[in-house]
Formats: C-alpha cells, structure tokens, sequence
C-alpha cells in the first residue's frame, strides 16, 4: 500500500484547490490539472471482487455446497446483490462479508473463527493473494498514466466540466473565465501562471477546507474572498500585470473577506464587490506610475471597498486614496500611509483640503515621509477620537507645503498619543485638536537641528498644546522647542521625559530666564544627561505633587547638571515630592531645590561611589539643606558625609535610617553633633562606628523611647 501511495499521491499532496475528482496543482511550467488517482480505483475493486466470485463457485461446486440463507459470522449481513459473501475454508461451512474479509486481511480485526479449533486462513489467504494480483496490474497502469505527457491546450473554457486528463496550463495557454465563479486562490494562480479572458458573469469566492474551487455563476456562495497576490518563485508579475489590464473594469463580482494583502491596486478597479464584505486589512502596492494611468480618471470615492479595518497605502497607491469609497458606517481601526518619493502623491497635492474623506478612524494613524505631505487634504470626521497619531518625516521637503499653511488649521479631531518625528515636528504648530481634546501622551524626537529651526523662530508659548494626562517625551533636538509650547494651565503630567545626549540639544534654553517654561503639575521628572541642566528653566505649578513617584536624577559627569550651579540655593521649585533619589553628581542638585511648604518626603536615597560625585555640595553649610520631615532616609557611598548638611524637622520621627558608607568626613566630627531626630528602632541600620556621632531617640512602634544618645 505504501508504495503504491509513493507512486501515486505526490501530485494529489501538492495541490491547492480541487474541483471534485481533479486537483490543481502549480508547478514551474504553469497550472496543472490531475485527475484523481484512487487507491482503490473502481475497475481494480470491481476486477477483485470478480476473482472472488469465480474462486466461491468453484469452491460450491466442489464441495455441493450453497450459500443460500447464510450470514456473515461477523455483522451477520445476509447475501444480496449488494452484500458479497464468501467461505471462511475450502469446506465453506461458514461465509463472511467483503467489508468484514478486508479489516481482517489488514489486520484490523481477528474475529473469523475457525472450526475444531484449527486454523484455515484460507478467507485472508486467497483475499490478499488476488488483491496483490491486481494491485500489481493496477500499479502498471498508474505508472502509465502518471508518465503520460500532459495535453496543453492554446485555449482553455474553464467550466464546472473539466476533462478527465491531464492536463497542463502554460503562460501561452489562454484560459476564457465566462459565466463561473471560481475561489480567489485560484483566480490568483491563473493571473500568474496563464493568459487570463475574463468575460460576462465572473464572480469570486472565498474557499472553505474540502470546497470546491469552481462552481456555476448562478449558484455561486457568498463567502468573502482573501485576495492574496501569488508571491510563489516562479511568480511571473508582467504576466499578472498584463492580466489585470485586459480584465473590464468592474467586471467581477465578489465580497471581500478578512485580508486583501499586497494585492496590485489596478485589480481593485476590476472589482464589483457586494455591501456586506468586512475587511480587516486591506494593503495596496503600486508597482509603476503608468498603473496609475487607468484609476485617476476615475470619480473620486468610485471603487466601494466596504469596511475596512486596518488600510495599508503604499508608494504610488497613496494617490488613489480619494478614488476609496468606504462604507457609510465605516470605522477603520488602522491607517498607514507611506510614500518615499514626491511623484507618489503629486496627483494629490492639486487637490484642494479637506477633500479626501477618511472618517473616522480608532486606533492609529501612521503618515512617513511625503505621504505627510497629504495631511492637509485629509477630512476627518468632526467626532473623529484615534489613539495614537505618528508623524514622520525624514526630509524637509516632506513637510514644505504644510509650513505655509496658518497654525491649527489641518484639523485632526481627538488624539490620545501623538508622536512626531524629525522634521515632523515642524508641523506641530499646524495640527488641529479638537477643543475638548486631552492627551495621553506627547512625545517628539528630532535628530537634527534642521528638524526643528522653523520652531524656533516662533514666539515662546504659541503653539497650543492643552492637557498632557500620562507622558511627556521629548528627545534630542526636540527638547530646544519646550519653551515654545503652551500647556493647559491645570496640566496635569504623569512623567516628563526630557532625552538629551548632546549640549547642542539644549543650548538655546539656556539663554532663557529661570522658570519660564511652564509644564504644569508632573508627577515624575526624568531628564537624561545634558537635560539636567535644564531644570532651571522649568516652572512647575504652584501646587505641584509628585506624590507616589520618583523623582530620579542618575547623572555620570559634572557637565551634565554644571550649568545648576550657577543657580541659587533654593531655586528649583519643585513642589510636594515624596520619593526622591539622587545618584552620582546628581546629590549636588539637592540643596538647589525647594520643595512647598507642606511638603513631607517620605523617601530620600542619596548615592554617591566617588568623593567627587559630593565636592560642590560640601561646601554648603552643615544643616543649610532643609528637607522638613521625612520617614525614609537612605545615604550610600560617599553620600554619607552630606548628612552634616541635611536639616531635619524637629518633631520628625524616621521610619528607616540607613548608611552604607565609605568612612570619611564625618568620623571627625564631635560626638552627638549631628541631629537626626526620632527613628524606629527596627529601621535604624548604620555602622557603628558612625552612631556615637549621631544625635538620635530610638522608638519601638507604639512610640516608646527605647534608646537616646
């Protein structure tokens, strides 16, 4: 049986679509079509069960025998015209049934008996013996057919009859599709592979596991098509091109499915699709502009895709957006939009604003490089709410029209996140929110100053941004345009991101005055490398609370934070904080911040792995840094010698004290002379040679004083 199948099965194992007993199969040369191979194909059962007959009636005959009222001693099934018995020994004292007699020659069962408790495997013998025969005979025959040269036609009909032969589709084999439907998959393959004549009456289906692939015009199922473009290597795209332009314009019916992946936008235009397709994703690649040649002339919103998901426009199919008719209730989910070149939108940009419908759309918006250029002409709706906004732009050619345009005039509804990269940003001024608009996020990166120099020469706080809920990011070059922003006055920020690597990125802030730039209330500020030297610069709002967040400053080199020093003490107001962690160069920065005075901390870490990380601070007075009550002070490194420094509040009861140190400073100072007030004995962890220095009352945790020095 299994060489049999490795003769027969390879061609029927690599087929993608069937039509009854034929399967397609695509090879090198084209599409093929086999008809099916059986196992066990009819003649050979038929010739079996002859030999069968003609071995029983000698048997009869030889033994005066008759099988006249008797059973199959399996499923007890009489003879009839449709069930076949034949004798268990040469005696044919007992019979069985050909289905039984088969599962027991294949082992399947052992339920034959035999009598006198002997065995006579004649039933299993002799059925295996003529189906070996004919098996054999058969195999010849199969070799034959498989090693027959296949009929390749000039023109082929493809109809619901399809010839009983072998048959081969080649690239000069034209192949008529008239009065039929037949599956996306194969439409796809014959595209490829053959010479295509669509004429009246072509519909397309999608296909189901075990459907056919073909079916009559009239009786044709509405299953949504997955149009996929066949990207196999034998591939042949100025054949499939080819095909697409000699197909009529809207001359095959269909309904979307699902995915309408990298399929060639001209097919579209082909397309006579039904109003209950839902498409999840629908993503358009244009190959040459003189494919555009044929869609332009078109009516704007003329090709019906139904409703879309997700819609990916590529190149050149960036310039058909406006020949889109979407359905009326259509909400997209996702829209990208990419073109690298200019002439993949010029037919476009003669096009007045506002005039390409896109609606609503959930999720996400993704524009790059001159399909940006387009953003003025895209109407949204006036409820439209997306999520994410991402602009990028990697020339500024990308971005030119759109700096002539007045401020706030490409309007965009209401954005969740909006992320605007290298010369995008330029535009922010330009964009439009909806006036009840709150962001959950705000993040710009430009890797260049060129990004960003149109900003520059605009007034400071003129470009409107509102609220900013979750996370402001700025990165680079993007940085240098904070002063020009214009935040809520109730601005309330979870994290502000300020990303610098080089001086450069914030040099033209720090000619601005102290507290200018207005953030609002932010709950964590995380500014990296050069940005600390920035912190000046920012004005908080008067009630600002960082309650529940770090405020994290890690700074590895002097020169990031160097342009602090020059402020006075006390002058970086940064409201009620209550974790606060200094690390490396980053403890100079405490003595230049003042917190509101309500404020309590409940966590102070102060690190520092090297005496230099502290020198600037330890020239301040002992007790001049103020930090009211606190419940958490942690000191580690060299940190330790700025608790000289440190004034903690009179009535202040500590939670935990701890000092991991490098010994240095403070061992000679008196003992008892510095004051650190009430801790909780169980929290109380610092060498011991630093606690006779220490002026402290230790309180179990009803408040009990357990220990004083």
């Amino acid at each position: 049986m299994e060489n049999l199948q490795e003769q027969t099965s390879f061609l029927q194992n690599t087929f993608f679509a069937r039509y009854k007993n034929k399967y397609f199969v695509e090879i090198n040369d084209g599409l093929l079509i086999v008809p099916k191979i059986a196992y066990e194909h009819p003649e050979e059962v038929k010739a079996r069960e002859q030999s069968l007959f003609k071995l029983k009636q000698r048997l009869l005959e030889a033994s005066g025998r008759s099988d006249a009222g008797a059973v199959c001693m399996i499923c007890s099934e009489g003879s009839t015209e449709e069930v076949f018995l034949f004798p268990t020994s040469r005696e044919a004292n007992h019979f069985v049934c050909l289905d039984c007699l088969k599962k027991e020659a294949e082992g399947e069962t052992k339920m034959i008996l035999y009598p006198d408790d002997r065995e006579d495997p004649f039933a299993v013998t002799e059925y295996r013996r003529i189906c070996f025969e004919h098996r054999e005979e058969w195999k010849r025959f199969l070799k034959e057919l498989v090693a027959q040269p296949p009929h390749i036609p000039d023109e082929f009909s493809l109809t619901t009859t399809i010839p009983n032969k072998k048959t081969l589709l080649t690239e000069q084999t034209t192949v008529s599709l008239e009065n039929i439907a037949i599956s996306a998959t194969l439409f796809f393959v014959l595209l490829s592979k053959t010479k295509v004549r669509v004429g009246e009456n072509l519909s397309l289906f999608g296909e189901e596991d075990g459907e056919d692939c073909i079916e009559e015009h009239d009786t044709t199922r509405n299953t949504p098509v997955l149009l996929r473009k066949n990207k196999t290597n034998q591939f042949n795209p100025s054949l499939f091109l080819e095909n697409i332009s000699n197909i009529p314009s809207k001359s095959i019916a269909c309904t979307y499915g699902i995915h309408l992946v990298d399929i060639s936008t001209r097919l579209l235009s082909k397309l006579k699709t039904g109003e209950c397709g839902r498409c999840n994703y629908l993503s358009l690649e244009m190959e040459k502009e003189e494919h555009l040649e044929e869609i332009l002339p078109m009516e704007d919103r003329s090709i019906f895709v139904g409703e879309i998901i997700l819609l990916f426009l590529m190149n050149y199919a960036v310039s058909i957006l406006s020949k889109l008719a979407f359905h009326e209730d259509n909400e997209m989910a996702y829209m990208t939009l990419e073109a690298d070149r200019e002439d993949h939108i010029r037919p476009i940009l003669d096009m007045e604003n506002r005039s390409i419908f896109v609606e609503k759309i959930k999720e996400r918006i993704i524009i790059r490089n001159y399909a940006v250029t387009i953003l003025p002409k895209l109407r949204f709706h006036e409820d439209n709410e997306t999520y994410k906004l991402f602009l990028f732009a990697d020339q500024e050619n990308h971005i030119r029209p759109i700096l002539a345009m007045e401020d706030r005039s490409i309007f965009i509804g209401k954005i969740r996140k909006t992320i605007l990269g290298n010369y995008a940003v330029s535009i922010l001024s330009k964009l439009g929110f909806h006036e009840d608009n709150e962001m959950a996020s705000l993040s710009l990166f430009a890797r260049q100053e060129d990004h960003i120099r149109p900003i520059l020469a605009m007034e400071n706080r003129s470009i409107v941004i509102g609220k900013v809920e979750g996370i402001i990011r700025l990165e680079k070059y993007a940085v240098t345009i904070l002063p020009k922003l214009r935040f809520h006055e109730d601005n309330e920020t979870h994290v502000l991101f300020l990303l610098v690597d080089q001086e450069d990125h914030i040099r033209p802030i720090l000619d601005v005055e102290n507290r200018s730039i207005f953030v609002g209330k932010v709950k964590s500020i995380c500014p990296e490398k050069y940005a600390h030297n920035i912190l000046s610069k920012l004005r908080f709002h008067e009630d600002n609370e960082t309650k529940g967040l770090f405020l994290h400053f890690d700074v590895e080199k002097e020169e990031y934070i160097r342009a602090i020093f020059d402020v006075e003490d006390r002058s970086i107001f940064i409201g009620e904080a209550e974790n606060i962690s200094l690390y490396k160069y980053a403890v100079n920065i405490l003595p230049k911040l003042r917190f509101h005075e309500r404020n309590r901390m409940v966590n102070l870490e102060l690190f520092a792995d090297e005496e230099d990380h502290i020198k600037p601070i330890l020239n301040t007075g002992n007790r001049s840094i103020d930090i009211g009550g606190i419940k958490k002070l942690k000191l580690r490194g060299y940190a330790m010698n700025v608790l000289l420094k440190l004034k903690i509040g009179e009535d202040n009861e500590m939670e935990e004290f701890y000092i991991w140190s490098y010994m240095a400073n403070i061992l000679s100072m008196g003992d008892g002379s510095i004051e650190v007030g009430r801790i909780k004995r169980k929290g109380f962890d610092v060498p011991e040679e630093i606690k006779p220095k220490l002026k402290y009352i230790l309180v179990e945790e009803e408040g009990h004083e357990v220990e004083t020095s």
